[in-house]
């Protein structure tokens, strides 16, 4: 497993342009450890959810989600919840040490 700061840049190359990329250092750690507190606090969530406790958008908190899975810290689980439009989505837990 790929360790991964929480207070570094973002880890997984993402599709996105190198502004966004620049702009979203400075808080990356702080954003992942708020998504890392909440399924701490709440156990095994979608990101729905997870945007939903932290307050973070979609567009802000999906990254960080895909971040912390593809360096290890979380893993999706195969089971799902119906989201609020009724899709299903994964759930996220801490992943095994």
């Amino acid at each position: 497993m790929r360790q991964i700061a929480l207070w570094d840049a973002p880890s997984v190359p993402l599709d996105t342009s190198e502004e966004a990329a620049a702009r979203i250092v400075p808080v990356a750690g702080q954003l992942r450890r708020r998504v890392v507190t909440a399924i701490v606090e709440h156990g095994p969530l979608t990101c729905e959810e997870i945007q939903g406790i932290t307050g973070l958008s979609p567009d802000t908190a999906r990254p960080r989600v895909w971040e912390l899975e593809g360096s290890g810290v979380l893993r999706k689980l195969s089971e799902t919840r119906p989201t609020k439009a009724g899709r299903k989505a994964h759930l996220y837990e801490l992943a095994e040490v």
